[in-house]
């Protein structure tokens, strides 16, 4: 794992454990200016961009760390395969599959962005199904639902 991804996993735990200050600082400068090498910098800092300022109309700290975590983690992993995981385990957590659905339709052309989402919204389609043959070979193995 790359410091970016691991930073925002200990934030998010920080942030779950009730410690919204210590996931902020992981965010935005940790250690900076100590002498510790860049790499060792907040997320935010070693891409050298500004800080995110808590809103207090946007709900509690809580509530907007954890989508900043979700929002750095989907800038800071972009095509390295942990965005769909890390999307299932917050929507998964927060018992709101929206999480899941919003994010996906994003890419998608406007027309068919109901119809995605609706779907996603059904949590026995995140995972993908079994293949075919293997289902019709065996007769323990029943396919997902959904599928």
């Amino acid at each position: 794992w790359r410091d970016g991804p691991t930073w925002l996993n200990l934030a998010d735990c920080y942030n779950q454990m009730g410690l919204t200050n210590k996931a902020d600082y992981l965010i935005h400068s940790a250690w900076a200016g100590s002498g510790y090498p860049e790499a060792l910098q907040g997320v935010r800092l070693r891409a050298r961009v500004g800080n995110r300022l808590f809103d207090p109309a946007k709900g509690t700290k809580a509530q907007q760390m954890e989508q900043w975590v979700l929002e750095e983690q989907a800038l800071e992993s972009a095509f390295e395969g942990y965005r769909w995981f890390e999307l299932v385990r917050f929507a998964k957590r927060n018992n709101n599959p929206a999480i899941i659905a919003d994010a996906v339709i994003q890419k998608y052309p406007v027309g068919e962005r109901a119809a995605i989402r609706a779907k996603l919204m059904n949590k026995n389609y995140w995972y993908w199904p079994y293949y075919y043959k293997n289902v019709a070979a065996n007769k323990l193995l029943g396919q997902k639902r959904g599928y």
